[in-house]
């Protein structure tokens, strides 16, 4: 099922941007998971992510990504990720994919 023209506002995110590698993307959520789950952070909605470039390095490729992680209330957080208010996203196109 495909729509277009949809809109996406989610409210108090935890925010990583860097450039990394594939692994080094599946470490980060792997460690996201696990600052929310130490810190007693509860998810509030799907994890989002925006690929901002994607660069060749010595036969690598560098992604330049921002993981979102909608969460429930607000609260402090330490030096390696940011808190950011909104993330808006207006005339997108959604797709979702059903197994039978």
């Amino acid at each position: 099922m495909i729509q277009t023209a949809r809109e996406l506002k989610l409210e108090n995110l935890l925010s990583l941007r860097k450039k990394m590698t594939m692994k080094q993307i599946q470490d980060e959520m792997f460690n996201l998971e696990l600052y929310l789950k130490e810190n007693n952070i509860e998810k509030n909605g799907p994890v989002v992510t925006t690929t901002f470039s994607v660069e060749q390095i010595l036969n690598e490729q560098i992604v330049d990504m921002e993981i979102l992680i909608p969460i429930k209330h607000s609260v402090k957080i330490d030096n390696t990720y940011l808190l950011k208010k909104e993330f808006h996203l207006t005339n997108a196109i959604f797709k979702k994919h059903i197994m039978k």
